[in-house]
């Protein structure tokens, strides 16, 4: 039997089980293999509310459907029966959060791709005798063109990020705490809560690592370094305590957060991505 032939035969069973593996993705029950993914993360995710449960479905629904896409675009393609060198997809982590990317060629050495990140995490903790909810809720898109200079690894990275972040914090003080200019009781604060929020399209320009469309191999890593120029986050703060003075101090804290903040206009991007190319 030739090379050729087995190769084929190869993707054909290659086919097979990612097609079983989709067809799972797409039943109510979810992988097994999925479901000890998902446990875990629960060490990590510390979620106590239904409207924290319905965000964490959400997400884990987002990230199947990246998953299906990205098996399906290598099942469609062949899964191993050709390999055209003209596109990649890339399964990424970065401090925008998790996601997956496409990568087609332009010319001999320069690339482009898109992309979609996403985080939701969720944690409870107390600090000095107070208890805190931390939120983070991730979502994002990208527009890249790669530019390999020395038509090589290193490349030079620009284009634009469509981001929407959202941090948030819920604290129960058990102390006296000081806000504005005056001090105030557990019970007059009741819950506090505030956010910090990017929501914009943003510049980006970065260097990275490796190159999806090489012709040295189907499979490999990639690294990202580099920054989105964004505007100084929107802060939200307020409080369902009713006491007298409260929403006046509760306004200056928030000037002084947002006067701390408006130094924050540079994004670190750092990513690490899988790629597969076919």
């Amino acid at each position: 039997m030739n090379g050729g032939v087995r190769e084929c035969l190869n993707g054909n069973r290659k086919k097979k089980v990612l097609k079983k593996l989709l067809e799972n993705l797409s039943s109510d029950d979810e992988p097994d293999i999925l479901s000890e993914i998902k446990s875990g993360s629960g060490a990590v995710q510390a979620k106590n509310s239904k409207g924290n449960e319905r965000k964490g479905s959400a997400m884990r629904m987002k990230l199947n459907v990246i998953l299906l896409l990205i098996l399906s675009t290598i099942l469609v393609c062949g899964a191993g029966c050709m390999d055209s060198g003209k596109y990649a997809v890339s399964a990424k982590g970065s401090t925008l959060g998790l996601g997956g990317e496409f990568t087609t060629g332009v010319t001999s050495n320069v690339n482009a791709r898109v992309g979609i990140n996403m985080l939701d995490l969720d944690i409870d903790e107390e600090v000095n005798d107070i208890e805190y909810d931390i939120g983070l809720d991730f979502f994002s898109y990208s527009a890249l063109v790669d530019w390999h200079i020395f038509e090589g690894s290193f490349r030079v990275s620009g284009g634009v990020l469509s981001m929407d972040h959202e941090l948030s914090l819920d604290a129960r003080p058990t102390v006296d705490e000081d806000i504005g200019d005056n001090t105030y009781t557990p019970d007059d604060i009741g819950t506090l809560s505030g956010c910090i929020e990017i929501d914009e399209l943003a510049p980006y320009l970065g260097i990275g690592w490796g190159n999806p469309l090489t012709h040295s191999r189907r499979w490999g890593f990639t690294f990202d370094l580099g920054v989105a120029f964004i505007s100084p986050p929107d802060v939200s703060l307020s409080a369902t305590g009713k006491a007298s003075g409260l929403s006046r101090d509760l306004a200056k804290e928030k000037e002084e957060i947002e006067d701390d903040l408006d130094p924050f206009k540079y994004y670190p991007v750092i990513a690490i991505s899988f790629f597969y190319r076919f």
